[in-house]
């Protein structure tokens, strides 16, 4: 095939980054009217080689070539003038404006006059819209549509650019069945229409659903570009792992002599359909599982952070059930978000006040904030954390991501909890701040807590915690005791739900 015939090429494609080579001369093509799925393990490369796509990254080697002729992206804007669109799982959606208003958001069309024409947009918002299928009120705010239409809206407002390429990141992670299947069927439409889809997922079973062919990237390197009809779940599940999947039921969790501190029976929430978790004082527990499996809406649904739905619970042996965080609170649960930004820490309040903030009442002196003993408490988990902070007084906004993180953490060490839940706990940090909060949880653990980690790091469970549990489309699919040897089934049971 020649080369004007493919609708993209990257060509030996390198990217370092302080101490990690996160793309190692990646080659990477896709014809056009084709479903092509790009698969890997967590920290494959996916995500910077769609970044270097997309403009948002630039490559230290290597090229790009839209319908055989050479580019180079700057910057986001020069990707979309070639047609490359990038769908993120993030969503970048305005919710408070309308449909209409986000499919041409900073290119509403203009009257004669220079004015907003508020009925040409509304127009041709809708016919857009109505071209996939999926028709909506093109006045009504992105904010009271479901996650599927909003999915919906951000393909329209890619298509809105005439983007001929459309990457889309994890796009079923949060959506119902119907949904999904709504998403199925607009792909197969715009595949006919001659335009190209990048489709990345975790979920095997949507491969073989959607795509004509799939590239897999492992550590940094491309190890595969096959038509899915030559595969099977099992072959590429290997592929993504790097060694032969072999048939077997997973290991049972070694047997715990302790009492469980925390115990919770037929959590649901959300996407997590049924998960039974015990945790004992001073054992780590570690959640794995795909986008998408139900790792963070374990954590949040033991919490009371969503209206979670529960058997029953016990702390430590007493029955339980908490209608808010501010209960969890109260009886010595603690957690530590995923998004530390929107949800962890205050960016505009001191350090040391989002430091104190969760234990108040237990630094006050007759009803009164005791601030010697405030700055004492905070001036000892600062030390204790090593956060980098010029004074308590800085604005926590102003701080790194990993010291940011290690205040989220340090918020709850004021005064000791009972459980403490971390989900991701060293997302987008680097490797001196993972040593820290890596130290600060086995503290924890030597001091009888009992913590629950979710992560989609395997080898950061492995190190971490006592046992691992694997959640698989919202269900405990395995447990497994700490072992290195491990991490491929681990993996391969995230991956097939513990088939072979």
């Amino acid at each position: 095939m020649s080369g004007t015939e493919w609708a993209l090429e990257m060509v030996g494609i390198s990217k370092r980054f302080p101490g990690v080579a996160a793309l190692d001369r990646v080659d990477f093509r896709c014809r056009r009217g084709e479903v092509h799925a790009l698969m890997g393990a967590n920290g494959a490369g996916k995500s910077t080689l769609m970044k270097i796509l997309a403009g948002a990254v630039l490559p230290d080697e290597g090229e790009i070539r839209i319908n055989g002729q050479r580019v180079q992206f700057s910057t986001p804007e020069d990707a979309i003038r070639h047609g490359v669109a990038i769908i993120y799982q993030e969503l970048s959606l305005s919710l408070q404006l309308s449909v209409a208003e986000n499919v041409f958001l900073g290119r509403y069309p203009r009257t004669r006059l220079g004015l907003v024409d508020w009925p040409g947009m509304y127009k041709a918002a809708r016919e857009l819209l109505d071209s996939l299928g999926v028709p909506m009120d093109v006045r009504r705010p992105a904010a009271e549509l479901s996650l599927g239409q909003r999915q919906i809206l951000e393909l329209a407002k890619a298509l809105s650019l005439n983007a001929q390429i459309l990457v889309m990141d994890e796009p079923s992670a949060a959506l119902t069945e119907a949904e999904f299947a709504t998403l199925v069927r607009v792909v197969h439409d715009l595949r006919r229409q001659g335009r190209t889809i990048i489709y990345i997922s975790h979920r095997l079973e949507e491969v073989f659903q959607l795509a004509d062919r799939v590239t897999v990237l492992r550590d940094g390197r491309k190890v595969a570009e096959r038509d899915v009809a030559e595969l099977d779940r099992a072959s590429l599940a290997e592929l993504m792992v790097g060694r032969p999947i072999v048939a077997g039921t997973p290991a049972a969790p070694a047997r715990r002599d302790a009492q469980p501190l925390l115990r919770v029976q037929g959590l649901r929430n959300g996407r997590l359909k049924q998960l039974d978790l015990e945790v004992a004082a001073g054992e780590v527990v570690g959640l794995f599982g795909l986008v998408g499996s139900g790792r963070s809406e374990a954590l949040r649904g033991i919490f009371a952070a969503d209206q979670a739905a529960y058997e029953a619970m016990w702390l430590e042996g007493n029955p339980v059930r908490f209608r808010s965080p501010y209960d969890a609170i109260r009886a010595g649960i603690a957690l530590v978000p995923e998004d530390r930004k929107l949800e962890g820490v205050v960016l505009a309040r001191p350090v040391w006040e989002n430091l104190a903030v969760a234990s108040y009442r237990y630094l006050t002196r007759r009803g009164v904030v005791h601030y010697p003993l405030v700055w004492e408490k905070v001036s000892s988990i600062m030390e204790r954390l090593q956060i980098k902070a010029a004074s308590r007084d800085v604005l926590t906004g102003t701080l790194s991501g990993g010291n940011q993180q290690k205040v989220a953490i340090g918020k709850w060490l004021v005064r000791l909890p009972k459980v403490v839940l971390l989900d991701e706990p060293t997302r987008g940090i680097d490797i001196g701040a993972k040593e820290h909060v890596y130290h600060a949880i086995h503290e924890l653990a030597a001091e009888g807590v009992a913590v629950v980690v979710a992560s989609s790091e395997i080898d950061e469970l492995l190190r971490l915690c006592d046992r691992i549990l694997v959640l698989y489309q919202g269900r405990l699919a395995g447990a497994y005791p700490r072992n290195e040897t491990l991490r491929e089934t681990i993996l391969q049971c995230a991956l097939t739900g513990g088939e072979a």
